[in-house]
């Protein structure tokens, strides 16, 4: 039995078996982003061992740089390590939603009162 994941948009991903299409609402869009990107950057060649060390140097890149655009990305990929990795729109496009989803969820976190705990003078 093999499925194949066809399509996916936002938080719906499809799946093909034989002649059937199914739905699946996921719990995490950005999830979804991250797979994409994975699957993306597998395509362009880099080994799926190294794709967690490209994202590292690309989200640095990208913190330092929060504008920055595809064309000026991959001529600093080398100082970080990385010469034959172009960085293409949709990669970068991809890296820095996931960078600012990261972000504002931390954010919330760190936002979030803490209920039932008081603090040392209540």
């Amino acid at each position: 039995m093999t499925v194949h994941k066809v399509q996916m948009r936002g938080g719906l991903s499809s799946f093909g078996f034989q002649d059937h299409l199914f739905f699946v609402q996921c719990i995490n869009p950005m999830e979804d982003l991250r797979l994409v990107l994975i699957d993306r950057l597998k395509s362009k060649g880099i080994d799926p061992a190294l794709i967690p060390a490209f994202l590292k140097a690309l989200t640095s890149l990208i913190s330092s740089e929060p504008w920055i655009e595809p064309a000026q990305a991959t001529p600093k990929m080398p100082s970080l390590g990385w010469d034959e990795v172009a960085v293409d729109c949709h990669c970068l496009q991809i890296a820095i939603a996931c960078l600012e989803a990261d972000t504002k969820t931390k954010n919330d976190i760190i936002d979030k009162p803490q209920s039932g705990k008081r603090g040392v003078g209540a």
